[in-house]
């Protein structure tokens, strides 16, 4: 099924363009469709699938299956991509908007995470598929439109077919888009060259298509699912409008209609943004100095990516020089290469090449390079462009790509007759470079179900777990519908970590848990502890449930419910005092923190009961009965977009123990709903429906009016195209 409908899909696109816009011939759109499908062939036409299950079997639980764990740098994709896209997928195949994620860090957003990329077209074909498969198919129609539409952007600048094809196979398979194939950030730059192919269409020709085109291409890259990525893709794209200064008044708009259509996705995450631990660690000039003290290591690798060695032999050593916040994984320093011919060619440009967009090409490669080398004064003036300073420059190695691969292809346009040769030398190259990167899975080594793992699906939800040691790694959960304590999300509310590692002493990336006797352990609603083996668990609260090859799985007997009323409160507005004062509370289930109390509430709190009638993913219903005010408490990590209706009314909710979801119910008998919308999502959303109305109408208005212009000119004998 993935491989039909990456023919049908790919089959599609091709048929679309040429029958729009100026036609690639059928043999080349086959043979870049070819060279993809046999690059995809291990996964694409067998039952193997791109995801990195088997790199779950060097942590407990699953290492007690004694299978083989490849040797790989993709495993944030085992750990987070997938758990979080499964999350994403099943919520909207219910019907739900993907908008929270309950099973990660007691509740962060999903939609603002964004990296699940639900709504790009390549991942919405997929959801007929598994998982494993449709992460297959979206991989293989990344390579494709990478392919097709570079060479369709190389070919608009006047170059021979052979020469564009020569800088097409060294970009398509260059180490960036290995790299990051099966991640949203490659997702996000792979859009790059059909963005720039829609400015060279409005140039050649403002008509609804070539417009429409452009939209779409600037759309994809937001809706790729990575922000960064997505910002620097619009600054290049833009910097080539302006290159060329044709209709730039026309490209502009395109820039504003694709940011109104996509608002409802990356609105959300730019609210959100500074809510985020990592935001306040990027902005800080203290803990991210505008320069990092990187080696020549850095740079070297442009030239010999596998230098510092490979994942794939397990021999990689990292850059010399670095700092936290400077990923210095192989994945961020090798991923600028496109070959060494390539590079040669590239470089040979000036001398060789056509002179007006090799300047461009050339000014892409400064600009990557000032930028990757951290240049004094230069990555000084950079860091003062909001959003564009803080991002994770090393990354900008694509666009020295891009400038490397264009240069080429302008050189190869002077020797085509030795072009196809040029092409497959870097071919070869590029392939035994990334030899062995991405390794497929079998479809059972992909999250397989151990007995502690069954162990902990067994109760009733809402409950969460909490692995102890180097365990379970975080977000992992979510894939089995289990609602876990920690994550590595991005988006992660930095007072809930603050909280979550003081008071369980949590340690390194994995958030290694030391400590479960303290209250907020039981006030985060853990109800199953998972010890791997060789860890002993000994507090008396703590009744064992299951034990095996695979671990032990423990109940926490004092676990407090996830929605509970408490017996007296203290306001704190500030956060700060909050978590100072949350030190001395020995029962969190009869005290609590509030950091308001809203006006209406008034005389002590009274008692009542809570049961759940309904749980879902964005949201809980609750039967309440209660004999004055009360106070409600969760363990729901609270953002803004929390809503409470108490009987279909909305009522005020307080944070509660300086950052979960609360209320003050009244008495009598109701329900309380609570449910997860922002503001920010539903304003967004209206906006992107009216804008696809509006641009649907002017399109289809523009292309009534070209029609009618054709006639009259038909009538009045001119040839058409005058």
């Amino acid at each position: 099924m993935a491989a039909v409908l990456f023919a049908a899909v790919s089959a599609a696109i091709v048929f679309l363009w040429n029958r729009l816009f100026r036609p690639v011939p059928w043999r080349i759109a086959v043979l870049l469709w070819v060279l993809c499908a046999a690059y995809q062939a291990p996964t694409l036409f067998t039952t193997k699938v791109d995801v990195p299950g088997g790199l779950a079997f060097k942590a407990q639980p699953w290492e007690s299956l004694h299978r083989k764990a490849p040797k790989a740098n993709t495993g944030i994709v085992f750990t987070q991509l997938v758990p979080w896209t499964r999350v994403a997928r099943e919520e909207l195949l219910r019907g739900e908007a993907p908008l929270w994620n309950r099973y990660a860090s007691s509740g962060t957003p999903l939609l603002a995470n964004q990296q699940t990329a639900l709504f790009h077209p390549f991942t919405l074909i997929g959801l007929p598929l598994s998982i494993g498969k449709a992460f297959t198919l979206s991989a293989s129609l990344r390579l494709f439109a990478v392919a097709f539409f570079m060479f369709i952007f190389l070919r608009n600048l006047g170059i021979t077919s052979a020469a564009a094809i020569f800088g097409t196979v060294a970009y398509t398979f260059c180490t960036f888009h290995v790299v990051w194939l099966l991640f949203p950030l490659g997702l996000a730059t792979m859009m790059l060259p059909a963005c720039l192919a829609g400015v060279q269409e409005i140039g050649r020709e403002l008509r609804p298509a070539s417009y429409a085109f452009l939209v779409i291409a600037l759309s994809c890259s937001i809706l790729g699912g990575h922000p960064e990525s997505a910002l620097w893709v619009w600054i290049a794209t833009t910097s080539y409008a302006l290159y060329e200064w044709k209709r730039v008044i026309a490209t502009g708009s395109a820039f504003v209609v694709a940011m109104l259509l996509t608002a409802f996705f990356w609105y959300p995450a730019m609210r959100a943004l500074p809510m985020t631990e990592r935001f306040a660690l990027m902005q800080s000039r203290e803990t991210n100095p505008v320069r990092h003290g990187i080696g020549r290591d850095w740079l070297i690798t442009l030239v010999a990516p596998n230098a510092l060695g490979t994942p794939v032999r397990g021999d990689y050593v990292p850059p010399r020089g670095s700092h936290p916040t400077l990923l210095d994984d192989y994945g961020e320093v090798a991923s600028g290469y496109a070959g060494l011919l390539t590079l040669a060619c590239a470089l040979a440009a000036p001398f060789f090449g056509r002179r007006r967009p090799m300047w461009f090409a050339l000014g892409l490669m400064i600009f990557a390079l000032l930028t990757i080398a951290e240049v004094p004064g230069w990555i000084h003036a950079l860091r003062l462009v909001p959003l564009a300073g803080i991002s994770l420059h090393q990354r900008l190695r694509i666009l020295w790509v891009l400038g490397v691969c264009i240069a080429a292809a302008l050189t190869a346009n002077r020797i085509p007759r030795f072009a196809p040769l040029m092409t497959a030398i870097v071919l070869v190259d590029l392939l035994l470079t990334t030899r062995g990167y991405n390794p497929p899975s079998r479809p059972r080594d992909v999250y397989p179900i151990t007995g502690a793992i069954a162990a902990m699906q067994r109760g009733e939800a809402p409950y969460r777990v909490a692995a102890l040691g180097w365990s379970f790694i975080p977000d992992t959960p979510s894939y089995y519908g289990i609602e876990d304590v920690k994550t590595t999300d991005p988006m992660q509310k930095k007072e809930y970590a603050r909280l979550f590692r003081g008071y369980l002493r949590t340690t390194g990336g994995d958030q290694v848990i030391g400590d479960t006797s303290l209250p907020f352990f039981d006030f985060l609603n853990i109800r199953y502890v998972y010890a791997p083996p060789g860890q002993q668990v000994s507090d008396p609260k703590f009744v064992e449930r299951y034990r095996g090859a695979d671990g032990a799985v423990f109940e926490n007997t004092k676990a407090l419910p996830r929605y509970f009323f408490v017996k007296r409160y203290r306001v704190e507005p500030s956060f700060e005092r909050a978590l100072w004062f949350s030190r001395f509370i020995t029962n969190f289930g009869e005290e609590a923190i509030v950091d308001r109390v809203p006006a209406r509430v008034h005389g002590p709190l009274g008692a009542g009961d809570i049961r759940i009638l309904r749980y879902t993913n964005n949201g809980a219903e609750l039967d309440i009965r209660t004999t004055a005010w009360t106070l409600m408490a969760s363990s729901d990590n609270q953002w803004p977009g929390w809503r409470a209706y108490w009987n279909g009314r909305r009522i005020p909710l307080v944070t509660v123990n300086g950052t979960f979801v609360g209320c003050f119910v009244p008495p009598g008998r109701g329900r309380l709903r609570l449910r997860y919308l922002p503001d920010e999502f539903v304003k967004a959303t209206r906006v992107s429906v009216l804008t696809l109305f509006a641009l649907v109408a002017a399109l289809t208005l523009g292309s009534a009016r070209r029609g009618g212009d054709a006639a009259r000119g038909a009538a009045d004998g001119e040839t058409p195209g005058t």
